[in-house]
């Protein structure tokens, strides 16, 4: 049950299952997806029947962090604010790095790196793509 004062913030939820297999075997994703004006602004992930972590997507730029932060923020802006230690890998879509209980991702085809490959910041147009709270 959602409390009266997040009401505003959607116009309608609706529980999902989607269905994965790896190399690990099989595994079912359990979530609520919330959605406004037509577009899914967050989705919160269900583990064991318990909530396990929050992800407010692109359209939700409305909601913001306890420091400010939303999705669509500069990402080159968030990198020198908060500077934390950002994770980057060629193989995942998001460059990530966590602060408290909040984690901050941008699209990996806006990450500026060094000849290593190594995460340098972003380019002057990426912003942050999705922020998770676990």
């Amino acid at each position: 049950k959602l409390p009266p004062r997040v009401a505003g913030l959607y116009d309608k939820y609706s529980l999902k299952k989607e269905e994965h297999e790896d190399m690990d075997g099989a595994w079912t994703e359990e979530y609520y997806q919330f959605v406004k004006a037509g577009k899914t602004i967050f989705k919160v992930y269900l583990e064991e029947g318990k909530v396990s972590a929050i992800s407010l997507l692109p359209g939700s730029s409305f909601i913001k962090t306890p420091d400010g932060f939303y999705v669509g923020y500069p990402a080159q802006k968030l990198y020198q604010q908060k500077k934390m230690q950002w994770e980057y890998y060629l193989s995942e879509p998001e460059a990530f790095a966590t602060s408290g209980h909040y984690t901050y991702g941008v699209a990996a085809t806006d990450a500026k790196t060094n000849s290593m490959d190594q995460l340098i910041g972003f380019k002057p147009n990426a912003k942050v793509s999705i922020i998770t709270y676990r």
